[in-house]
């Protein structure tokens, strides 16, 4: 179910048991040893300005995967 739709009705997912217990040892590993990467287009980064606009396609149904809000450039 896409996360949009979770949000966008104020439902929260508490627990879900999606994978054997070798599976979930293997992912906490690999997120230990820093080994852990999403896959690539899963992630989009847009500006704090932006944030109007990516609810907007959020709510529309335009968006995939996670958007993360960039609050100040790095350095500044």
């Amino acid at each position: 179910m896409p996360a949009d739709t979770l949000y966008l009705r104020s439902i929260a997912l508490l627990g879900v048991r999606t994978a054997s217990t070798r599976v979930v040892q293997d992912f906490w590993n690999l997120v230990g040893q820093n080994n852990f990467r999403l896959p690539h287009g899963l992630v989009h980064e847009e500006t704090l300005e932006s944030a109007a606009h990516v609810h907007a396609d959020m709510t529309a149904g335009r968006t995939a995967g996670h958007v993360v809000l960039r609050v100040r450039e790095v350095g500044r």
